[in-house]
């Protein structure tokens, strides 16, 4: 950093008076310059496209053909752009509707038009983690866990069509392309259930497998499983449970909502930091995951709800818009977790206590072989 603050001193953007360096009224005119929501260098600059003439604004965008300059609306980061701006999404600015027709990420430019519509749009995204190492281990039972760095990667390929009156799905709606990923590298934790957790749970579960009933289908996702519909929201739940024991917000924390057949980590309970390198909330959680789970078993079958809420299994932020999430699988699977681990601790009191017996009558015989000599 000397060597940017003797930059800045060169050019009277800093003063420096002792061992202290202060900015100039030229320093504060270049500070205020930036962004402090600026994250990402990479921007996208939202460009409205009007008629011919009715632009009377001096803009530095050459005019389209049969149209007339675009009006620079804003910019914003290349990753929220990917999540708001792909083409046929519904943009909000200022309180007014545009309906987004092209995006390129290249030149950094996308194009809207004014637009007055009925419905708003959600972007659909396939997000893969991939686990780079193990750090930390944390035993759970017979069972371990993990904490290490992760690459987290996102792809719009599609979106919904809302209504806006009562927020009914419209239309599914695919991208003629699958927009290319950003990717990020992070911090996470996960957990590898027992394949007989799994067994068990899709036997004890196999009314929640089957297609729901037609009065059923409008409000569930026809897709109940062990995979989606358990572990998905048991991650729900640790998500939004890990304030009670550790020090975070549950928008800190991301984990896998979209399980497709064969994906690495379909059968595994996985947590990912969402800042960008972590800050330590992964580690912190795999310390205190044992009452985490506890916890979490005790919230939902402390919840009302037949079929999960947003005070139970319900996330607002979920990829996946909370589909096909199973309240009684992931209750189960956690019944599971939680006796094999006490059925473990219960073993190895066990082995203590005839280790300890056996010691003991060892030593009786020693002292009587004492005393008969």
């Amino acid at each position: 950093w000397s060597a940017v603050a003797q930059q800045a001193l060169r050019r009277l953007e800093l003063r420096l008076e002792g061992d202290l360096l202060y900015p100039t009224k030229r320093g504060v005119g270049e500070a205020r310059k930036i962004s402090l929501r600026q994250i990402d260098p990479r921007r996208v600059r939202v460009l409205e496209l009007v008629a011919d003439g009715q632009n009377d604004s001096e803009a530095d965008v050459e005019p389209l053909a049969g149209l007339g300059a675009p009006i620079e609306l804003e910019s914003m980061e290349s990753k929220a752009a990917q999540l708001r701006l792909y083409t046929g999404a519904v943009y909000l600015h200022r309180g007014l509707s545009y309906v987004v027709k092209s995006l390129d990420l290249a030149n950094g430019v996308a194009t809207v038009r004014r637009e007055d519509v009925n419905f708003f749009t959600e972007p659909r995204d396939h997000l893969r983690v991939f686990i780079m190492g193990r750090c930390d281990r944390a035993d759970v039972g017979s069972l371990s866990a993990w904490s290490g760095p992760m690459r987290v990667t996102k792809a719009v390929y599609g979106f919904r069509k809302k209504s806006t009156v009562n927020g009914k799905l419209i239309e599914m709606c695919e991208l003629e392309s699958e927009m290319p990923p950003f990717e990020y590298e992070t911090r996470g934790l996960w957990l590898d259930p027992p394949a007989w957790v799994h067994r068990d749970t899709e036997d004890d579960s196999a009314p929640h497998a089957q297609p729901p009933t037609p009065s059923a289908a409008s409000s569930k996702s026809p897709s109940f499983s062990y995979t989606r519909g358990g572990l998905h929201a048991i991650e729900h739940l640790l998500v939004n449970l890990a304030p009670l024991v550790v020090t975070c917000d549950p928008a800190d924390l991301g984990c896998q909502c979209t399980r497709r057949p064969g994906d690495t980590h379909a059968y595994r309970l996985l947590l990912f930091e969402k800042r960008e390198g972590g800050v330590g909330v992964a580690e912190a959680i795999l310390r205190q995951l044992r009452r985490l789970l506890s916890i979490a078993l005790t919230h939902v079958r402390a919840c009302g709800c037949a079929d999960g809420c947003p005070r139970c299994i319900a996330m607002p932020n979920c990829g996946e818009y909370n589909e096909g999430l199973d309240k009684a699988a992931a209750a189960t699977i956690l019944q599971r977790l939680i006796a094999s681990e006490k059925a473990e601790t219960s073993n190895d009191l066990h082995e203590k206590n005839a280790a300890a017996t056996c010691t003991k009558a060892e030593t009786q015989c020693e002292e009587l072989r004492v005393k008969r000599e």
